[in-house]
């Protein structure tokens, strides 16, 4: 599952000297990842590019932010191991209670030992149906099969977990693939409560999300997902241009939600002809159906039959209310992470309060502050 996050990165006062020191090894390292991805997604060859000294020095701003974001969801990470980050899960009790309470299906080998039926070394050939064991696959059709070999194992259906395991700290460490924790005793694993994301790219799904002058210092172009071409070549004002990150200052907000409103206009109503009409052009087929209440697109409703066009703006994140016509799943700055959460209700009031969460999260930002786009997946 993929996630945009709005990113607030505070930045040091002499951001210069502090970029030139990021080691050219780094950011060299850097520049040839991007683009062996640029080469292995438009041309679809496994090349290792070698970039230029030129554009290593062009890139040492992406990589200096990079960097930066690194350490702002370090706190978030879903796999991480830092101990400051990790904390012990024990499941000792419910360990005890299965141990003591449940059963799993075995069987006896024919060399005398019982095992489970998912155990490799027989789930690999046969299987347990109905009483009895059978080959998996035999033949050339492949068929289940009591064969003289199957025949062999003998069945144990509900085979009382204390008798599989001789001692509690076997079935956990084996069977429950839980550890001892050594200061406590217990059973358990190191998790990060706070865990958010397995893996992240600046831009990725959403590197479109900010616009700027086209000479803005401060952009960061990050990196397009591969399957975010299209939206990589959306259009933009004379004199702008789309970047998934820039400093709050350089950003161009009015332009930026005036051209949203226009955008969005045209959409409404482009919905509108088509819902009125029952006819969806050939393009747009296999990405939009109609219903009865309106236009779907894979579970979201761009267009609610009866719905007026300043409600429509509205669930949008276009208001005169709204400043900061930005639409994310959620937001962070040194202090802490926030979300909409997932399964939330889609409402238009609940839509409304999010985005004034987000407004306000970003008009307390300072203007040097550098606002980007993130792709998270978990």
């Amino acid at each position: 599952m993929h996630f945009s996050v709005l990113c607030a990165v505070p930045m040091p006062q002499d951001v210069s000297a502090v970029i030139n020191a990021v080691p050219v090894d780094v950011v060299t390292g850097y520049t040839n990842r991007k683009l062996f991805m640029k080469r292995l997604f438009e041309d679809k060859k496994l090349i290792h590019p070698k970039a230029s000294s030129e554009l290593i020095e062009m890139e040492r701003w992406e990589c200096y932010v990079e960097g930066l974001l690194e350490k702002l969801l370090a706190p978030y990470d879903e796999n991480t191991t830092d101990c400051d980050f990790l904390e012990f899960c024990d499941q000792s009790e419910e360990g005890r209670k299965a141990y003591e309470q449940d059963c799993i299906d075995c069987v006896r080998t024919p060399d005398g030992r019982i095992i489970s039926c998912h155990a490799y070394e027989f789930s690999r050939r046969y299987k347990l149906h109905d009483g009895k064991v059978y080959r998996r696959s035999f033949g050339v059709l492949h068929h289940q099969k009591r064969t003289k070999k199957s025949k062999k194992y003998l069945p144990l259906p509900n085979y009382p977990l204390q008798k599989l395991y001789p001692t509690f700290d076997s079935f956990m460490t084996e069977h429950w693939g839980c550890g001892a924790e050594k200061e406590t005793g217990g059973y358990g694993y190191y998790t990060n409560p706070y865990g958010q994301w397995d893996w992240w790219q600046v831009g990725g799904r959403w590197p479109l999300c900010f616009l700027v002058k086209n000479d803005c210092a401060s952009a960061v172009v990050g990196e397009p997902a591969c399957s975010s071409k299209e939206q990589s070549k959306q259009e933009a004002p004379d004199g702008y241009r789309w970047v998934a990150g820039a400093r709050k200052c350089d950003i161009a907000w009015e332009v930026m939600k005036e051209f949203k409103r226009k955008k969005y206009t045209e959409q409404f109503h482009r919905y509108e002809e088509w819902f009125a009409t029952g006819v969806i052009p050939e393009e747009y087929a296999n990405k939009v159906r109609l219903t009865q209440d309106g236009i779907v697109s894979f579970g979201d409703c761009l267009y609610r039959n009866g719905e007026t066009l300043e409600q429509h703006l509205n669930k949008l994140g276009i208001s005169d209310q709204n400043p900061y016509p930005i639409d994310t799943f959620a937001y962070v700055d040194a202090d802490d992470w926030n979300d909409h959460g997932w399964g939330h209700e889609s409402s238009a009031d609940k839509a409304q309060a999010w985005f004034n969460e987000v407004a306000e999260f970003i008009s307390q930002q300072p203007d040097e502050t550098l606002l980007v786009s993130v792709d998270c997946h978990t």
